[in-house]
């Protein structure tokens, strides 16, 4: 089925357009993916936290466009980048199961997809990792870029929840989000899965930097 559809759709490259071998199954040419390694950060806040990219430049805006201008399609040139990278792929590895950070309905329905799923399923596919969406938000919380870490850390307190009838006990569970700010998200999604039995948590991010309006993750 993959072939047949990359031969009425040949896969292209998410950045700068350029067709790729229909066999290679690639959403990323060898030039950007090149251009992007000067964004590698690789960075390890802890030994369970992990951002790929620096949030900056190319990478901001690519992932401002894949959240908020309707390309969905990039989550296939994200999801590459993630799986030609060996680092990357061994951090995931070291983890039983994927589970995307979650969007609240208003948001999802708002944008139409939640780009971190879109990322997770298909890296989950492609590594033969389980793929679990465990959390559920049950309320929005607006950006408040000026606020401290405390009073985002206090925001967002029960936001996120487990989901009924997920048994994660005693599984080491990875949950992946396109960006680290604050940690106030990843911080909250963590408490919540642990209650629920996971022997750990870790974090993968697309992106670590600044602050943002757009983000408070």
């Amino acid at each position: 089925m993959n072939i047949f559809l990359n031969l009425l759709f040949p896969p292209c490259c998410g950045i700068c357009g350029k067709l790729e071998d229909f066999k290679s199954n690639r959403f990323i040419c060898d030039t950007c993916l090149e251009k992007l390694e000067s964004y590698k950060l690789h960075k390890k806040i802890d030994k369970e936290t992990y951002s790929i990219f620096r949030y900056e430049s190319i990478i901001r805006n690519l992932i401002l466009e894949y959240k908020f201008m309707d390309k969905s399609y990039l989550y296939r040139t994200f999801s590459s980048c993630i799986l030609f990278d060996k680092k990357v792929c061994n951090f995931i590895k070291s983890y039983d199961i994927i589970s995307p950070v979650p969007l609240s309905y208003r948001r999802f329905f708002e944008r139409g997809y939640n780009q971190t799923t879109l990322i997770c399923k298909e890296v989950a596919r492609n590594m033969g990792i389980a793929y679990l969406e465990t959390l559920k938000k049950i309320k929005n919380i607006k950006p408040q870029p000026t606020k401290s870490l405390k009073d985002r850390l206090e925001d967002v307190k029960g936001v996120y929840v487990l989901k009924n009838n997920i048994y994660i006990k005693k599984r080491k569970v990875l949950i992946f989000d396109d960006i680290l700010t604050t940690g106030a998200t990843s911080s909250e999604c963590k408490k919540a899965l642990l209650r629920g039995g996971a022997t750990s948590v870790g974090v993968l991010t697309l992106a670590h930097g600044i602050d943002d309006k757009y983000n408070q993750t």
